[in-house]
C-alpha cells in the first residue's frame, strides 16, 4: 500500500519509511507542493501528516488560517484531503503525527478530526506509533 508522508523533518521521514518499507510504499513529502504532486500522480492509501509545516502551496486565505504555520498540516487535511477524498476520515486513512497536539486540541474542535489519529511524535513511544499504523495497514488488505 502507498503510504504519504507530510513531514518537514528529514529524519523522521526516513525513520517511517525505515519500518513500512519494503512491505508498503512510502512517499515522504517535504513541503505541501511535494504532498500535491505525489498525489496527482499516486494512489495514496494512508496519509501521515505532521502539524507544524511551511505553509507555502497554501493559497493566502489558508495560509492565514495557519496559526502562524502551526497548523498547516490541518487546514491542508481540511481544505483537500476532505474535500477531495471524504472517504478518507471515515475509512481512519489520516493519521496526525506531531508535536503540537495539545494547542491543537484546544484550537480545534474534536467532531473535525473524530475518526484520524492523533500521535504525540514526543510523548506517544514511536514503537507503539509503528505497531498500531502496522496494524491498521494489516486490517486493510
Amino acid at each position: 500500500m502507498n503510504i504519504l508522508v507530510l513531514e518537514d523533518d528529514g529524519s523522521i521521514a526516513a525513520s517511517i519509511k525505515g519500518n513500512f518499507e519494503p512491505k508498503h510504499t512510502v512517499y515522504p513529502a517535504f513541503s505541501i507542493y511535494d504532498a500535491m504532486e505525489i498525489m496527482e500522480t499516486q494512489n495514496i492509501y494512508l496519509y501521515i501528516i505532521d502539524l507544524n509545516i511551511d505553509p507555502d502551496g497554501l493559497n493566502p486565505e489558508e495560509q492565514n488560517e495557519t496559526n502562524g504555520s502551526l497548523f498547516t498540516g490541518w487546514i491542508f487535511i481540511k481544505n483537500r484531503l476532505l474535500n477531495e477524498f471524504p472517504e478518507l476520515q471515515s475509512e481512519h486513512r489520516i493519521i496526525i503525527y506531531s508535536d503540537y497536539l495539545e494547542p491543537f486540541r484546544k484550537a480545534i474542535d474534536k467532531k473535525l478530526y473524530e475518526n484520524i489519529s492523533l500521535y504525540d511524535k514526543t510523548n506517544d513511544p514511536a514503537d507503539l506509533f509503528i505497531k498500531e499504523v502496522k496494524e491498521l495497514l494489516d486490517k486493510a488488505k
